[in-house]
């Protein structure tokens, strides 16, 4: 590979090149991040943060019947609220306990009563190359104590396949990992606060980048509670951002290949 020599150019047009590049740097937005100015997958762009656009789907073994704490309230940005800071900025995303205080309509809570055989599978829709997620825990205001219910440890898969090799249907029992890459040994999860206290920081389950369409939890055990139930408040997975430095590369080639063209 030919290094590129630019001792010839004079200062006024390093300078400009590096400027150049800066700004294309700063106004880039990959395909893939331009859906997500919010930052999650899923973001339909309007706000408040985590307002879903129907574009990732989920299926767990169990769930609520009727129109209680289905899994897709665990994925649709119901609860997530940003009160106070930049709508842009994740790090400014709470879970809201208040919002279920009917009961229903923001946390996802399996039905099986045997946290042991649960799971929760996401499909994003397309492959991304994901950097981490957001998890806050199952946060029912109207029923004070069940956090307990939340999940506390989890297996934690994940598989760059528009189709799942395995028998992870709903109805089923445990999850079946076969064609799936665990990431990492057991994920553990912090029990939401009590009496009706916002989530403010959420667990942070990091990929590193991994290519993943697919991403379930295999739920191993809750907080505590004795009828074994599992529940989730929220998750959110993210893709990492443009690398500047990459971009500064690419824009001042192409400028130097430019300034050539011409001399």
């Amino acid at each position: 590979m030919k290094t590129l020599k630019t001792n010839h150019i004079p200062n006024k047009i390093r300078t400009a090149l590096i400027g150049t590049a800066l700004v294309a740097a700063a106004s880039y937005v990959s395909p893939v991040d331009a859906a997500m100015i919010f930052g999650a997958i899923g973001d339909d762009l309007t706000g408040p943060p985590g307002a879903f656009d129907g574009s990732i789907t989920v299926t767990a073994n169990t769930q609520e019947p009727g129109l209680g704490r289905q899994a897709v309230y665990a994925i649709d940005g119901s609860g997530i609220v940003n009160p106070g800071g930049s709508a842009t900025d994740r790090d400014n995303y709470e879970n809201d306990a208040g919002a279920d205080d009917n009961g229903d309509g923001w946390n996802y809570l399996s039905a099986t009563g045997d946290e042991s055989t649960g799971w929760f599978k996401v499909d994003l829709g397309q492959t991304y190359p994901l950097k981490d997620a957001f998890f806050f825990n199952f946060n029912p205001a109207s029923l004070s104590g069940n956090e307990s219910r939340g999940l506390a440890t989890a297996n934690i898969w994940y598989l760059d396949s528009a189709t799942d090799p395995s028998s992870n249907d709903p109805g089923d029992g445990a999850f079946d990992s076969t064609g799936w890459t665990q990431l990492g040994g057991v994920h553990n999860f912090t029990i939401a606060p009590a009496t009706d206290v916002n989530q403010a920081t959420p667990d942070v389950i990091t990929f590193g980048g991994v290519s993943a369409r697919m991403v379930a939890l295999e739920f191993l055990t809750n907080h505590g509670h004795g009828d074994d139930y599992v529940g989730i408040g929220e998750i959110q997975f993210f893709v990492p951002e443009p690398s500047t430095v990459a971009l500064l590369a690419f824009g001042g080639v192409a400028l130097i290949r430019r300034i050539r063209r011409n001399h």
